[in-house]
Order: C-alpha cells, then structure tokens, then sequence
C-alpha cells in the first residue's frame, strides 16, 4: 500500500514516480484506480461514497479476509487521483502508445550475437543481465522486443514454427514485431517495447542499461 500511494501522490505532485515491480494486491489497488480513468474529473462526492461503501463491505467480511480487503480499501485513495490513473497504467503496466520503447539515461550498445546466427524471418532469445528479450530479423533488418509480458510480467517463451511469442501465464501471444496476435485477456495487454537494435561489423547489438 505505501509503495502505491508514494507512486501515485509523486504523480500528483508533478515529480516523477520510482518505478517498482508491483505484486498482485499493489497491482489489483492500480487497476482499481485504472477502471476509473474514463472520468476525466472525480468529483469529491464520488470519492466519498466509494470510500463509504468499501468501508461497509470490509466491516462485514471474516478477519481471516480482512487483509486483502483493508489493502484494496487503498483504492479509494487511488480514486481520488484518477485523473492521473492513465498515466499510472502506462507508466507502470504497458507504456503509451507510440512510446512503447525502452530507453535509458544510461545505455550501452550490449552485443547479443553474430549476424550469421540470426536467420531471415527468425528470432533469438537474449538476456543481458538486466534486460530479457528477443532479436529477430525481416526484410533484412533486425529488430528487438521485451521479452516480457505487459500484463503480469511473465517472461515469454519463443515458438519458432509459428512466428509467435508465447506468454506461459495466460493464453496470450505477441508477434515478433511485438503486436498481440491473440489473447484470452479483456483488454488485450499492451505491445512488448521496443528495444533499439542494430547490425554493425558482423555483430547484432542491443541498446540497454549498464550492468554496472
């Protein structure tokens, strides 16, 4: 709960938040707030009573399932900042559209393979320590791709023969390009980013953050 309210009052406040890996009850608390991004102002009474009626809801439960309820009840500060609830969605689940790339302050040019190893049409999986993800190559040119799922994190397994990659968590897949072919989730999750690539001297490079 604290690391939500930090992240979400740093955005109110015009500051730039720290980024965290949330775990299932921080993550469920955001998307609360998320399901609420369609009003562009939350009016004070709103809040309230969504406040009141969470409240009544946990007084009711067993204490046994009073935790995860209690924690949840945190979404009601959440609501209040729903104003800035889409910027939590793509700052911490999936990144806005057309920005959906990595890119550190401090980045490197980390060599992952040799242009000899990377056929036309196929894909390779990389991990530099930090970041996790897959080179592939089309019409000649190499591109890059997180290799993790934009929904909960989970990190995505190569099909070859189907020119896909697939999400082990949920029946989930996304393209080498790193666009959704197919998912059982509603809404479907976010494109994989871009990880900038490039092919200079015989070798295949990815830009990330320093190891060190």
């Amino acid at each position: 709960m604290r690391r939500v309210t930090a992240f979400v009052q740093r955005l109110l406040d015009g500051r730039r938040p720290r980024p965290f890996v949330p775990t299932d009850d921080e993550a469920a608390a955001m998307r609360a707030a998320i399901a609420l991004r369609g009003e562009s102002s939350v009016r004070p009474e709103f809040v309230a009573s969504l406040r009141e009626r969470v409240a009544d809801r946990v007084a009711g439960m067993e204490p046994a399932r009073k935790g995860r309820r209690v924690f949840l009840a945190g979404a009601g500060a959440a609501a209040a900042a729903a104003t800035a609830a889409v910027v939590v969605d793509r700052a911490l689940i999936g990144g806005p559209p057309g920005l959906t790339a990595l890119s550190p302050n401090d980045g490197v040019w980390h060599p992952v393979f040799g242009s000899d190893e990377l056929a036309e049409g196929a894909a390779l999986a990389f991990d530099t320590g930090i970041v996790s993800g897959f080179v592939s190559r089309s019409a000649g040119q190499v591109s890059a791709r997180s290799g993790i799922c934009t929904h909960q994190f989970c990190r995505l397994r190569l099909n070859q023969p189907e020119q896909r990659l697939d999400c082990p968590c949920h029946r989930t897949a996304f393209g080498f390009d790193g666009t959704v072919l197919r998912s059982q989730l509603s809404p479907a999750p976010a494109r994989l980013p871009l990880i900038e690539a490039r092919e200079t001297d015989g070798r295949i490079e990815v830009f990330v953050p320093r190891t060190s």
